[in-house]
């Protein structure tokens, strides 16, 4: 007998396993610059997307899309949201060299409609981040997961596993404070 990750059920085919209500996938956008998927974000206003600021270096906004509700990247899924980019602003403090401040913002074209496959993520107060979450040792992340050789050079990635489904993982934090 087959068994599936969590947030999958056994298809009737007693082989396949087939996403069940989308949950965690509705809080990650993707990014695509020129119709190449490459990171991604999270909704935090109908306008508005964080992602990180190493993803935005030497590209114009009038080529980046944010696709909110996207699941599977070789499926039309119908739950897809896609509008451009208006704006970006990256931290004013950013350091390529050591990625420290490594934070942006996109301000979209047209508002994100909120649904299942498209929600914002829920940003915690300063105390609570500060005493609470600061303590955490795990933290679930997720993304479409693309192996790269070679290092990361933006257009001339050579994959080794093309990134196909949304993916979520729990990692264990270090801090090197």
């Amino acid at each position: 007998m087959c068994a599936c990750a969590d947030d999958y059920a056994l298809a009737e085919d007693g082989r396949s396993c087939i996403a069940q209500a989308l949950g965690w996938p509705g809080l990650q956008v993707l990014l695509q610059h020129k119709g190449y998927s490459y990171c991604g974000g999270v909704i935090v206003h109908p306008s508005w997307v964080v992602t990180t600021a190493h993803c935005l270096i030497n590209l114009n906004v009038e080529n980046l899309m944010v696709v909110a509700g996207e699941h599977n990247l070789r499926l039309a899924e119908g739950t897809e949201q896609k509008t451009g980019v208006a704006e970006a602003v990256l931290h004013r403090l950013y350091n390529v060299t050591t990625s420290d401040s490594n934070i942006a913002l996109l301000r979209l074209h047209q508002p994100i409609m909120f649904s299942d496959c498209g929600v914002p993520v829920c940003l915690p107060r300063r105390e609570f981040a500060e005493n609470e979450l600061a303590a955490m040792r795990y933290s679930t992340v997720s993304g479409w997961v693309c192996r790269i050789k070679a290092g990361y050079t933006r257009g001339d990635i050579v994959t080794l596993y093309p990134p196909t489904l949304l993916e979520k993982y729990v990692l264990f934090l270090l801090s090197f404070c």
